[in-house]
Formats: structure tokens, sequence, C-alpha cells
């Protein structure tokens, strides 16, 4: 009974929060959104951070329009001083992934990565976020559907994102979209204790009226 209960909740908190982000701005796409997040022990530069976090991404916008940039909702919304206390580094290409040239060919294109505290105001979300954007003068675009990898460094270490959530976002033409996320986040204080599951108060939170 405990387990039905659990479960009951869980598909609730989907649909509240597939009903606040269809109250939003911008129209929202029938898309298909998903990734992962794994943690390790920085293997690269130390001095970037203790720990090395890599997003493996794929979409499909179900429109004609291609990606513009995808977000990475960090649930650091509840920790002190996160603005300035949150450790954060890329490399100068933040991540990679398919793409489609001029000649509609197969292409590999690059991204450039960024902490934005205050969130992603094209899609009506208000909480810490990576942002991740095409790099610049690239001839290789973002197709509708696609799959990429990206990285980013901090000192904070892992915790177990909950679900459902709806920790990805992605902008494509005048439209958003959602989606969930498994795996890894950082945590403001490092433990690696359970994550609460989103409550209404907390989904209401991410996102603007």
């Amino acid at each position: 009974m405990a387990s039905r209960s659990i479960a009951s909740f869980a598909k609730l908190i989907a649909l509240v929060a597939c009903l606040l982000l269809a109250g939003s701005s911008p129209a929202l796409a029938q898309c298909v959104l998903s990734g992962e997040s794994v943690a390790e022990p920085n293997p690269d530069d130390p001095s970037l951070g203790a720990w090395k976090y890599t997003i493996t991404v794929e979409w499909d916008t179900g429109t004609q329009y291609g990606l513009s940039h995808l977000d990475l909702l960090l649930a650091l919304e509840a920790c002190p001083n996160v603005c300035e206390e949150f450790p954060f580094a890329v490399q100068d290409t933040a991540g990679y992934g398919s793409g489609i040239d001029h000649y509609e060919e197969p292409c590999t294109l690059y991204y450039a990565g960024e902490f934005e505290c205050n969130g992603d105001p094209s899609i009506g979300v208000a909480v810490p976020l990576v942002k991740f954007e095409p790099l610049p003068g690239a001839s290789c675009e973002p197709d509708a559907f696609g799959a990429a990898t990206f990285s980013f460094y901090t000192d904070w270490g892992p915790i177990p994102v909950s679900q459902p959530n709806a920790l990805l976002a992605l902008k494509a033409g005048p439209l958003a979209c959602f989606g969930e996320l498994t795996g890894e986040l950082p945590e403001c204080d490092g433990s690696a204790t359970d994550v609460e599951r989103i409550t209404w108060g907390q989904i209401k939170s991410r996102f603007r009226r």
C-alpha cells in the first residue's frame, strides 16, 4: 500500500510540473528531452575544481526548429548565497554534439558553458542553471534532433537527483521543452545524503508566473 501511495504521489508531482510548464512562456514544444549526469573526481585540470560533471543529452524537438541552447537546472536554489559561493568552471569548449551543416550533412558542433544564477528569462526559468550554447561562427548548426555531451567542474560534491524532475530545458526557435535528468548533481554542502523529493512549493518556485 505504501509503495502504491508513493507511486501515485510521483505521478501527481509530474502532472503538476506539466501543468505549470504549460502555463509558462514561451510555448512548449511536444518534444523528447532526456539526459544523464555522471560525477567523478576531476581527471583533467585540478585547478578547475575537485569534481567533473559530465552530462549526456538527447533531444527531438518534434518541430522544424533546431536546438538554440540547452539548460541544466542545478536544484541549488535552497543553498545559501549560491550566486556568490558556487564554484564553477568550464573548459573553453564545454561540450560537443551532433549537428548539420549548410549542405545538410552531419557535422560536430561545439558548445560554450556558463553558470547563470538567476536562470534563463528566454524560457521563464528563474533558478540557478548551467547554459550550454553553440559556439559562434561555426558552419555546423544544431538540428531538430540530436545528442550532445557537456562537462563542467566544481568543488561541490555529487548527490543523486530525484525523479520525477524537470531539470533539463531547451529552447528551439520560439518554443521551449523540458525533460528529466538522471544521475548526480552538485550539492551545496558536499554531503552524500539523499535528495528530498520535489515538493509543490519547490516546483512553483522554479518558474515565473
